[in-house]
């Protein structure tokens, strides 16, 4: 049997390449993912074990990085679907 280790999560623009959000596992429930305001990002994701990575996840439908006003003074950069 094999441990769980964490997961990998990748992302790319429609056109692009797959690349890793972080090198490391990612640990827990949630990840800060760096995106460019405007552009559209694919995500998969993959479990890791001690005996490395998975299968990846299909790939999400296409989401779009908005700028997303919140009610305190600060804004947030969301990922929201199409």
């Amino acid at each position: 049997m094999f441990s769980y280790v964490g997961y990998q999560l990748e992302k790319k623009t429609p056109f692009g390449n797959w690349e890793k959000v972080q090198e490391a596992p990612i640990i827990g429930e949630s990840a800060t993912v760096p995106v460019t305001e405007g552009e559209e990002y694919e995500y998969r994701v993959a479990a890791v074990t001690d005996a490395g990575v998975g299968d990846y996840s299909n790939a999400t439908p296409p989401v779009k990085a908005e700028r997303k006003k919140r009610k305190t003074t600060h804004d947030a950069l969301t990922i929201v679907s199409k």
